[in-house]
């Protein structure tokens, strides 16, 4: 494993362990140590193939593994954004649930119109930031850095003469959908960490509108390979297929 998803994976068992300790005004219950806690991890978009949910799925059920009160259901909601919310209601309102454990920086939103409706289910969720609403905790890594240190990579690949780099000092940004940590630290930091590498390095940034769009994907790849762009980032679930097609066409 390596230190990255050992990371993330001690930072879910972590995670999934306040469930069995008091958390006072946090708005998640105590909960006894005998006391069965029942878990419903809510994958926006499919396990397979994605570090991130693969993670969050593994330090779930390990944790269960080791504490005989708790349970653990998967549920894969794919990548339609428009269903999720319909269901996660349906899955709530069975009331089968003591907490919804899931990673995406727009879950948070869901699941604060979910919770309405259903005022005593408890969300956590992890890569995302939200506050002001007890119902729901949040852990968020430093987007910022993180963008920052992919940046710096980017602004190297682009300046070397590795094979698929050009002349051009042009990156590439390509995202299922906009979002506040997105906006403000993510896209922010990769620019600013590949302009420290050469401040002249210029940004092609791009928004899918979906996660699961890969021809439309590989269509705003093939124009950004046209205009320049020879190293990519992208945020788009299964939608990024798309573009590792164009990737391995074209070279970059």
């Amino acid at each position: 494993m390596n230190i990255r998803k050992r990371a993330i994976l001690i930072h879910i068992l972590i995670t999934i362990s306040v469930l069995l300790v008091p958390l006072g005004a946090t708005g998640v219950k105590e909960a006894a140590s005998d006391e069965e806690v029942s878990v419903l991890v809510f994958i926006t978009g499919v396990t397979d193939g994605s570090p991130p949910y693969e993670t969050m799925v593994e330090g779930a059920e390990e944790f269960a593994s080791t504490h005989e009160q708790v349970t653990v259901k998967v549920f894969e909601a794919g990548f339609n954004q428009a269903q999720w919310e319909e269901q996660l209601t349906s899955l709530v309102a069975t009331g089968a649930y003591d907490v919804v454990l899931g990673t995406n920086p727009s879950f948070p939103e869901i699941c604060e119109r979910v919770g309405r409706k259903f005022p005593e289910q408890k969300f956590i969720i992890t890569d995302a930031y939200w506050e002001g609403n007890p119902q729901i905790r949040t852990y968020l890594f430093n987007q910022y850095e993180q963008s920052l240190f992919l940046g710096y990579l980017a602004g190297l690949v682009t300046t070397s003469d590795m094979a698929g780099a050009n002349e051009n000092l042009k990156i590439g940004f390509i995202t299922a959908q906009e979002f506040p940590l997105l906006n403000k630290h993510m896209v922010p930091g990769f620019l600013s960490g590949a302009q420290m590498v050469n401040e002249d390095i210029t940004l092609d940034y791009r928004v899918i509108g979906n996660w699961y769009d890969a021809n439309k994907t590989a269509e705003l790849a093939q124009s950004m390979v046209d205009n320049g762009v020879d190293v990519f980032a992208v945020i788009a679930g299964g939608a990024a297929q798309g573009l590792f097609k164009v990737a391995r066409d074209r070279g970059v």
